[in-house]
């Protein structure tokens, strides 16, 4: 049976539910329930009462998040993520149509975040559910060929930006579904080596940029020096 190692999940708190508000709620109405909120569990109104103190934290963290239009948006991507691992996780008797279906709403949905701020392992996370050993064993059938080829292509196209350290086991597992198909493996190796040099240029550009600062800075010195 395949195995991997999955990174540890981060449990996702439900901002919107300390809130006591919905996730379509505007600015307004989180702001009107922050206040309430703020003003019922305020440390000063029960003062020692730990539990009070803790809630009223985790409330000014919630509307801090949610106030904050870009806060808001990358939380609100992660929370979508993380209902949908859920709803894998409670999926009983999975097809390969499900899993395809599943592949392509998740492609669709990452067309509509910015990946470039967007939690990289609640993405991980998911991918990793979706293709379960359970999941995969069913995407191996041999009937289910081209459904296994579109889940790939899917998958690829969701996670393209996904960083080295999640993308190396996610490879792996797509090398597994590709089952021989040197297309695929081609294009899963060329987009993981992709990522390879870019996890090496994202270590070595600081050092890139002090070196070329310094450059700069002797450069001007020894020009004014001249003068």
């Amino acid at each position: 049976m395949l195995t991997f190692t999955a990174m540890p999940a981060v449990q996702l708190k439900d901002h919107y539910k300390v809130l006591g508000v919905p996730p379509q709620a505007t600015t307004s109405e989180i702001k009107t329930a922050f206040r309430k909120m703020a003003h019922q569990y305020h440390p000063d109104k029960a003062p020692g009462n730990i539990h009070a103190e803790h809630f009223f934290r985790e409330v000014q963290e919630a509307y801090n998040v949610l106030s904050d239009p870009h806060r808001k948006k990358i939380y609100d991507n992660e929370r979508w993520l993380a209902g949908m691992v859920v709803r894998a996780k409670e999926q009983e008797a999975a097809t390969a149509e499900w899993i395809l279906k599943e592949s392509i709403k998740l492609n669709q949905h990452m067309h509509t975040v910015d990946a470039w701020r967007m939690s990289h392992q609640a993405l991980y996370d998911y991918v990793m559910q979706l293709l379960d050993n359970n999941n995969m064993a069913v995407l191996l059938q041999e009937e289910h060929a081209s459904v296994r080829e579109s889940v790939v292509e899917q998958v690829l196209s969701a996670t393209k930006i996904l960083k080295y350290q999640y993308m190396q086991p996610l490879a792996q597992r797509l090398s597994v579904l590709a089952n021989g198909d040197n297309n695929a493996l081609a294009v899963i190796a060329t987009t993981e080596r992709r990522r390879k040099r870019q996890a090496d240029w994202d270590k070595t550009m600081p050092f890139f940029v002090i070196g070329i600062t310094l450059l700069l800075v002797a450069l001007m010195f020894f020009w004014g020096d001249s003068k």
